[in-house]
């Protein structure tokens, strides 16, 4: 039977026919198989291709955050909000990073699995080479000779082995051969899958790269195209590892950091609680030339908690009288934490005292807890005025261990006991941070834990023993920015105050007023309370002190022999913070009326404020008569921003004498002679920053 001819008139070689039906059902077997494994793809990774790079972003920025949220809280400032932050960026953190990892697994298995990536290359992945300008040289027609009459044909076989050769990666590499047709005229050279034209095949430009192009695929057999899919399914394993490393370690970082932040809100609950409940201290308050005031807690395990009567004795500490005992009940009991106050009385001036406090009921010499005291001397009309009279410090706002990556107890406390050693102490409040950095239930239980947790603190007992210590609330012994009077927690929080802080100081207007006066030669001492009667600054009649404290300030200031007039504010008068209105700039009228009796008053009036976590010492419109000295923390967090002197008009700016924001630590020491004021600043090694003088007006 004749043969069919092709479309050039030549005879039809039915193998060759065979062979293209062969090579069709080869290439459709491949595709079919290429878009199974991408429809397993898409099901294996739900988000398109570029959601690894997504994700990878996504995890970096909650990490930072997270990283910037912490170390702020452990070296800077130790807000709540900070603690959210990280309770809410973790949980996601780790919820970004399992996707990853799970993605990442996937990927491995794919590549190290039963299928092999030079099997069916998906389009994205086929190593450089195997593919030019995106054609497939599987789809390129190569000049191949026909056995029959020597017409050429463009096609390019594969043979059945060849597919399954192709198809395993570890199969041996097959070798050359040559393969000549029946005229003997042409030859083409086979390698692995493929049969390399020869040069008299290629006879146009267009066969020429074709066949360029089946050379650069198969050179040297499928070795080529191996190796450079070996290599990179080997870095591809080495950049899975990286990132496996990478995740755990970011883990790991992020979990660290979110439980050292926990470790310091609650470490002192969890880990401290049989310390701070069992502290025990015997602290001074408010002393003169011939009376003292003593406060004391003792352990719950020395007192039934119905309580027990105390037995306080004390003698001059240079032996020359006997052991003399206070009169009246003393008693502590549950009821009052186990904390009572004494009062020494008819003492001799500028003595030193020992004192003892122990059981009443009993003779078998136990003492739970001593202390001495010295008096302050009787200051005469005729004074040197070379020597400072006396040497009191000024500040707020204390908190153990904060911050918590760079503090240990309170620094300030250990400066003023180790170094300063003063007379007296000025405290204007934020003695305790009852909402910072965590806002507990309010209690009277509360209350009482983060007192007893202040005086846990070596410092803390060592400085109050030594020194009369004088105290007034600010809005963290309740909540910040306190100012809704005496409404609840105002009523338990008080009482914790007053067993702790609040007993030790003058009761100049009945037992259960905070604001007092006392004086101490030709100082004369008005400290307020700024949280008690204030209105909120949006009022009708807006007012921070009340109409019976602006009665009892405007007696205090028209009281003779008055040198120096010194008001204690537990917040800053001046209008150089303006950032809120919790200062006196939100009550601008009670500001002028104070700045009003301060003019027509006899004698020097100073303030002295705290509250800012910052200094700021200036002169007070409108009569700049007034300085006004603010210092705080004593141990505290300080504000990476300064706020001093912003959004502050012109016209209400007060002359700035000195001001600093950095510093953890910022001690006022004042050095009260009879004709000025010497004032030193002092940081957290003791080391000077500033001093000025304040000497008296004339009248």
């Amino acid at each position: 039977m004749d043969r069919a001819l092709d479309h050039n008139g030549a005879r039809a070689d039915p193998n060759a026919a065979t062979d293209r039906n062969h090579g069709a059902d080869a290439r459709a077997a491949t595709t079919a198989s290429q878009h199974v494994q991408d429809r397993h793809h898409r099901r294996a990774c739900v988000c398109p291709h570029w959601c690894p790079s997504l994700t990878s972003w996504l995890l970096a920025v909650l990490s930072l955050g997270n990283t910037v949220a912490a170390l702020f809280f452990l070296f800077s400032v130790p807000g709540r909000v900070l603690v959210i932050g990280q309770l809410v960026l973790v949980p996601l953190i780790l919820l970004v990073t399992a996707r990853a990892a799970w993605t990442l697994s996937h990927g491995s298995r794919q590549q190290h699995g039963s299928t092999s990536p030079l099997t069916s290359p998906s389009p994205n992945s086929v190593p450089r080479g195997l593919r030019v300008f995106g054609l497939d040289p599987a789809a390129i027609p190569v000049p191949t000779s026909d056995s029959a009459d020597g017409a050429s044909s463009h096609r390019l076989t594969r043979t059945a082995s060849s597919s399954s050769t192709a198809s395993t990666s570890s199969a041996p590499r097959q070798r050359h051969s040559i393969e000549r047709t029946a005229s003997g005229s042409r030859r083409s050279q086979s390698l692995g899958s493929r049969r390399i034209p020869t040069r008299e095949s290629l006879t146009s430009t267009s066969d020429l790269v074709r066949g360029m192009q089946v050379l650069s695929v198969d050179a040297d057999g499928n070795r080529g195209g191996q190796r450079t899919a070996t290599k990179s399914a080997g870095n591809q394993q080495r950049r899975s590892t990286a990132t496996s490393i990478v995740l755990i370690l970011n883990v790991a970082l992020q979990v660290t950091l979110m439980g050292l932040t926990l470790a310091a809100v609650f470490g002192p609950w969890l880990l401290q609680s049989d310390i701070i409940d069992n502290v025990e201290f015997a602290r001074l308050g408010h002393v003169n030339a011939t009376h003292a005031t003593i406060t004391a807690r003792l352990r719950p395990d020395r007192v039934p908690a119905a309580g027990a009567d105390l037995g306080v004795t004390f003698r001059a500490s240079n032996g020359t009288t006997e052991w003399q005992r206070v009169d009246g009940t003393i008693q502590a009991s549950g009821d009052t934490d186990y904390t009572a106050t004494v009062h020494l009385r008819d003492l001799d001036p500028a003595t030193e005292y020992e004192y003892r406090i122990a059981p009443a009921a009993g003779n078998d010499g136990t003492v739970w807890l001593t202390g001495r005291v010295r008096t302050f001397p009787r200051f005469s009309d005729a004074l040197d005025t070379t020597k400072s009279l006396f040497t009191f410090v000024a500040g707020s706002c204390v908190k153990p261990s904060t911050p918590w990556a760079t503090e240990t107890g309170i620094r300030g406390f250990r400066v003023l006991a180790d170094h300063v050693k003063p007379d007296l102490m000025l405290f204007l409040g934020d003695f305790i941070y009852s909402d910072v950095p965590w806002w507990f239930p309010p209690s009277l239980a509360t209350y009482r834990w983060h007192y007893r947790f202040t005086y846990s603190v070596d410092e803390t007992r060592r400085l109050l023993a030594a020194t009369p210590s004088y105290f007034v609330y600010d809005d963290h012994e309740f909540s910040n920015n306190w100012d809704n009077g005496e409404h609840f927690p105002f009523p338990v929080a008080s009482q914790a105050y007053n067993e702790y802080l609040g007993g030790g100081n003058p009761r100049t207007y009945g037992a259960t007023t905070q604001y007092y006066h006392f004086t101490l030669g030709p100082a004369c001492f008005f400290v307020t309370d700024l949280r008690r009667y204030r209105t909120t600054p949006d009022a009708e009649n807006p007012t921070i002190l009340g109409a019976q404290q602006w009665a009892d300030l405007e007696a205090w200031f028209q009281t003779p022999n008055c040198t120096w007039r010194i008001v204690a504010a537990s917040v800053p008068v001046t209008n150089n913070w303006a950032i809120d209105k919790d200062t006196w700039v939100g009550y601008p009228r009670d500001r002028t009326r104070l700045l009003d009796l301060a003019h027509r008053a006899n004698g020097t009036t100073v303030i002295v404020s705290g509250d800012r976590h910052a200094v700021g010492i200036q002169r007070l419109k409108p009569y700049g008569e007034v300085v006004e000295l603010s210092i705080s923390p004593v141990s505290q967090f300080y504000s990476p921003i300064p706020f001093y002197g912003l959004f502050v008009k012109d016209e209400d700016r007060d002359e700035v004498l000195f001001e600093r924001s950095k510093g953890n630590v910022q001690l006022g020491v004042f050095d009260v002679f009879v004709d000025r004021i010497a004032f030193r600043l002092l940081d957290g090694e003791g080391v000077e920053q500033f001093k000025y003088v304040i000497t008296q007006r004339k009248m």
